[in-house]
């Protein structure tokens, strides 16, 4: 074909009209909306011929079929629309039509949808939150001591809460769960108010236990002003290295057993000191997990 000819085989078959590539037209698809007839300047003459809107088309435009806009199928003027012309049922320009979408918007709409990454697993979970399990014949077990005055303490034995403020079983002071040292099963848990509370009670509590009984304890804001020297030694006939120099305020968890010949490796002990507090008046919060053995059954 001669230089300068801007017929369709010329130029190629472009889609045109500033729309999304679904509304882009090829063959006879969407050719008789009215995007079809606003591109060919029908205006409102939906009833008509193809033929005679594409013919009317052309003539407003002011050019025949197969006529270019500028010398060498240049760029047309912003301001005047391209003559159109049908071939082989599809809509295509004559000319300087719309370009192709650049190559990496091709390849983002035709590309297939990549897959969703994938989660990464969830760390496994063991009781109570340790990071591992216990060997068999032992009972998972985790203490956490009060912060100041505000944050609860908790007691878990066995993936099984025994204490803690959603349970709203804890209390200013010592915070105390027995529990069976052959099944796990729990006896009892108190809170006892070690700064305006009644010692006595806490001495019933402690007093009658029976061989093998675990004793776990939390201490909650101030767990130490009303102990006694029976209540200090009894915390140490559990196994507690520490019950004798308990303090006001300090922070201290726990757990022995009755009928322990040594000191018990589970206890964790921070003084209330105004030059090392945490918090202003208090030590930070202890927590304290652990495996402790379970007892054997008594013969029968």
């Amino acid at each position: 074909m001669a230089a300068g000819s801007c017929s369709p085989e010329a130029s190629g078959s472009v889609p045109i009209g500033p729309y999304p590539r679904s509304d882009w037209m090829s063959g006879t698809r969407g050719g008789r909306d009215r995007r079809a007839d606003w591109l060919l300047g029908a205006g409102s003459g939906r009833g008509q011929s193809r033929k005679g809107r594409t013919q009317r088309g052309a003539a407003a435009a002011g050019a025949a079929p197969g006529g270019a806009w500028a010398e060498g199928c240049g760029c047309r003027p912003p301001s005047v629309s391209p003559p159109l012309s049908v071939s082989s049922g599809s809509l295509v320009g004559s000319c300087c039509a719309s370009p192709a979408p650049p190559p990496a918007l091709q390849r983002l709409l035709l590309s297939r949808p990549e897959a969703p990454p994938t989660a990464a697993p969830r760390p496994p979970r063991f009781k109570c939150g340790l990071p591992r399990p216990c060997p068999p014949a032992h009972f998972a077990f985790r203490l956490v001591s009060g912060a100041a005055n505000v944050i609860g303490p908790k007691i878990c034995l066995e993936d099984r809460v025994l204490m803690s403020s959603v349970k709203n079983n804890v209390g200013r002071g010592l915070n105390i769960a027995l529990v069976n040292g052959v099944n796990g099963e729990l006896i009892a848990a108190r809170a006892f108010d070690m700064w305006a509370g009644d010692v006595e009670e806490l001495l019933k509590f402690l007093r009658p236990l029976h061989e093998g009984t675990l004793v776990l304890v939390a201490s909650y804001d101030d767990p130490a002003t009303k102990l006694t020297e029976e209540s200090r030694r009894l915390f140490g006939e559990l196994g507690s290295a520490v019950a004798m120099d308990l303090a006001f305020r300090d922070s201290w968890v726990f757990l022995g057993a009755k009928g322990v010949q040594e000191r018990s490796p589970f206890e964790q002990h921070v003084r209330n000191s105004r030059g090392s507090n945490k918090y202003e008046g208090w030590p930070e919060a202890l927590e304290l997990e652990g495996c402790v053995p379970r007892r054997a059954p008594d013969p029968p």
